[in-house]
């Protein structure tokens, strides 16, 4: 009798993979891309929504341009579902051993300006590149994801595979590096009372905030500040927030906020095998929207939008440096973290509150903008 022995190298499917639901959170994700594009002709690329909320006023040639204060209202949408999820679903956000978790604040700090910078310089990430723009035919966008899976991949393998990585950027490592350094779930007993106060003040601004904008007329001058345009109505926040609500759900039940699904993702080499959950999560963001932006394309939705180009178009061909060396480094903190900048955002109620799986995400958080900064 004959027997057939699987070789050691072969790639296996790991038991815990669920399609279903990372379909089931792809489509979501894709019907929340095409609600923002169909109603406002914005692009849901997060980490440019989350550049975009630093300066919402961009001045123009004889006016400013306030529009960017919508992605404040999707912001608010990812955070407010993520609150939720906190309350009653916090299993959505991993576990105390999942690789977010367990990352020291050198490796929180760092996951995040790579993260930030990167998705910047490369204009993009997992949405962005990913969900918006695979569905548009963007060689572009192709060769970033492509670029950033690869990336994330060899470092998720170096962190589960090499002490000395693991000793700088495990939390349990950390501590011989640099002794004393606050935790993830210390930080957030600081830094909560410091959250709060901060939005206290910025809620306050935004309501004593003028119809001559104040604020704007000390940056750029009383003569351009009385003269605004596309300021954001109330329809356009309103849709603003619940698009951030749905994309939050999507990623909840694709399992994106679940960095050991990410991590079983990009580690090939895991010998619990491969979980190829989030390629149902991809599969059906894109399915959806290959559908839905052609419908929009043929009918001259999304035309006021610079980005929502499809084929061979200039903007789609463009494969530089910039864009091979951002999506690298996005996918290095990616692997690193586990996590990518929407799901971030939907993880940080629980990592203040509760110091929940993807408690480092109080120290990510904020270096990941610091990245984004630096680079703007």
């Amino acid at each position: 009798m004959c027997t057939h022995v699987l070789p050691k190298n072969m790639i296996t499917i790991a038991a815990n993979t669920d399609i279903t639901s990372g379909l089931a959170g792809g489509l979501l994700i894709g019907v929340a891309a095409t609600w923002l594009m169909y109603s406002e002709n914005q692009i849901m690329g997060i980490s440019g929504i989350s550049a975009q909320a630093l300066t919402p006023v961009v001045q123009q040639k004889n006016y400013q341009d306030l529009r960017g204060y919508w992605s404040w209202s999707f912001l608010a949408g990812i955070l407010a579902t993520g609150s939720i999820l906190t309350i009653f679903q916090p299993e959505v956000f991993g576990t105390s051993e999942s690789p977010a978790a367990v990352l020291s604040p050198l490796g929180a700090a760092v996951a995040g300006v790579l993260t930030g910078f990167g998705t910047r310089l490369g204009s993009g990430c997992t949405s962005g590149h990913g969900i918006c723009g695979l569905p548009r035919r963007s060689p572009r966008s192709l060769t970033a994801v492509l670029t950033f899976i690869t990336t994330g991949g060899i470092t998720t393998y170096a962190i589960n595979n090499s002490n000395m990585f693991a000793a700088f950027f495990s939390g349990s490592g950390c501590s011989h590096v640099a002794g004393g350094v606050i935790n993830a779930e210390g930080a957030a007993q600081i830094i909560q009372p410091l959250v709060i106060l901060i939005g206290g003040i910025i809620c306050a601004a935004l309501l004593l905030r003028s119809k001559k904008n104040e604020t704007a007329e000390h940056m750029f001058g009383k003569e351009l500040a009385t003269k605004q345009q596309n300021e954001p109505t109330v329809a356009t926040h309103a849709t603003s927030f619940l698009v951030g609500v749905l994309f939050s759900i999507g990623l909840s039940v694709g399992g994106m906020t679940d960095p050991s699904r990410v991590s079983g993702f990009l580690n090939l080499t895991s010998a619990s095998g491969w979980d190829a959950t989030l390629m149902g999560v991809m599969g059906g963001g894109v399915l959806a929207n290959l559908m839905t932006f052609e419908y929009m394309r043929r009918n001259g939705h999304g035309s006021s939008c610079e980005v929502f180009k499809f084929d061979g178009h200039e903007n789609n061909m463009k494969i530089d440096s910039s864009l091979l060396l951002g999506a690298a480094l996005f996918g290095c903190g990616w692997g690193l973290s586990g996590v990518c900048p929407g799901p971030a955002l939907a993880s940080l109620p629980g990592a203040l509150w509760g110091g929940l799986g993807n408690g480092a995400m109080v120290l990510y958080i904020p270096f990941m903008l610091l990245g984004m900064a630096i680079h703007k």
